[in-house]
């Protein structure tokens, strides 16, 4: 049976870009995956809902050689529907096999594009877990007992069932909310995103544990083994190597530089192209002058003859006239050169200004997902 990891995303993006990268097979649930990332950011900014959460992650892996990865993605398209019901989501499943567990990456937009409502994903993490097994169940797959993340004493099961405020589902809350805080990408950025949650994370060796002030003014510890598999120090771990990717991923979707440097690299050409064309123009207005030259002898030639005038001037426009012939060919594919040159120019100058527009784009991005993390 597969296991079901669930988190959650302020910029969809990065979220869609990790798991693409890696994707041998991709499916998706009223969206393309190849562009989810447009088609999910349509639908946010038409119910004008940009901010917080944009996306919510699930991550089904399977054990290692129960399923082919043509079968694990049909597994998730399934997974996808039984999460959306009867509600109008779009999710994206990328399938992964970069690890002994086969596993599907799927990305649910957080906005229904029927409705516009958002989904809420803290009162729906156990019927997930519920769907998938099911869905493994009748797929025969075996059962894996990993979720002892969510293994809690008898004593604060029932105090809970009583109405009784458990203060260690407080702490897991908030170290779950510091674990999928983008920022948290290692050790150091981890426990500076703990004191704003204002809690304390201290290492000890292999173990972990953490303190903090629960809503009714108690000071709390705890160590991460008695809180569950979700809160020991490999999760840690894990939770962080996957901040870190998304937060790389978003340093390379918004990095300038190439973009910088295209530009660059085409007005050079264009600045070469220039060159080349004014080195023709000489060579051309010659020619048009010998044309004009021509022209105006060509005029006067009557006049010559009727009074015997200058006769000189005839043979003069006789080898002018075998000059221009002669020259023609040239002059005919020096004037297509220079069209040509002139006609690659604006496409160049064309496309400098695309990259100088998509540079402003990004830009902006940029600072609307800064805007969204500091939030």
């Amino acid at each position: 049976m597969a296991t079901v990891k669930v988190s959650s995303s302020k910029t969809c993006a990065n979220a869609i870009n990790y798991a693409k990268n890696k994707a041998v097979v991709m499916n998706g649930l009223n969206v393309d995956p190849k562009y989810a990332i447009g088609q999910m950011e349509h639908v946010r900014h038409v119910y004008d809902k940009t901010d917080g959460v944009q996306a919510h992650l699930f991550i089904q892996s399977f054990a290692p050689g129960e399923v082919t990865p043509q079968q694990a993605n049909d597994i998730g398209i399934e997974f996808a529907q039984a999460i959306s019901e009867d509600k109008h989501y779009q999710v994206a499943i990328y399938m992964h096999n970069d690890t002994k567990h086969i596993h599907n990456h799927l990305v649910l937009n957080a906005v229904d594009f029927e409705t516009g409502l958002k989904y809420q994903q803290s009162f729906d993490v156990k019927r997930v877990r519920e769907l998938s097994d099911q869905i493994c169940e009748k797929h025969d797959l075996s059962v894996i007992y990993y979720e002892q993340a969510d293994t809690k004493p008898i004593s604060e099961i029932k105090a809970k069932e009583k109405g009784h405020f458990i203060w260690k589902d407080e702490l897991r809350e908030r170290i779950t909310l510091v674990l999928n805080d983008p920022h948290s990408v290692d050790l150091e950025s981890l426990k500076k995103r703990a004191t704003d949650y204002n809690l304390d994370i201290r290492f000890r060796g292999k173990g972990v544990s953490y303190a903090f002030v629960d809503s009714n003014g108690k000071k709390r510890i705890s160590r991460g083994a008695k809180l569950g598999d979700n809160y020991n120090i490999d999760e840690i771990h894990s939770s962080l190597r996957y901040n870190k990717s998304l937060a790389d991923q978003a340093l390379k979707e918004f990095d300038l530089e190439p973009i910088d440097q295209e530009i660059k690299a085409k007005e050079r050409q264009v600045s070469t192209l220039k060159k080349k064309i004014e080195e023709l123009q000489p060579s051309i207005k010659l020619y048009r002058k010998w044309e004009v030259h021509l022209h105006t002898l060509s005029q006067k030639r009557f006049k010559f003859i009727q009074f015997k005038e200058k006769a000189q001037n005839i043979s003069e426009i006789e080898k002018l006239t075998n000059k221009v012939n002669k020259n023609k060919p040239v002059y005919d594919k020096l004037i297509t050169e220079s069209r040509e040159l002139t006609i690659e120019k604006e496409r160049l100058i064309k496309n400098i200004a695309n990259l100088k527009e998509r540079r402003f784009s990004i830009q902006k991005r940029e600072k609307l997902r800064n805007k969204q993390l500091e939030e």
